[in-house]
């Protein structure tokens, strides 16, 4: 279960630095 969560959240961090770039790593 957690494992699915965390995938996720890996998914989601991607999807957002490819779409806004390495920024919203640095900021999370």
């Amino acid at each position: 279960m957690w494992d699915r969560l965390k995938d996720q959240a890996k998914g989601l961090q991607q999807q957002a630095q490819g779409a806004r770039g390495p920024a919203p790593a640095a900021a999370a």
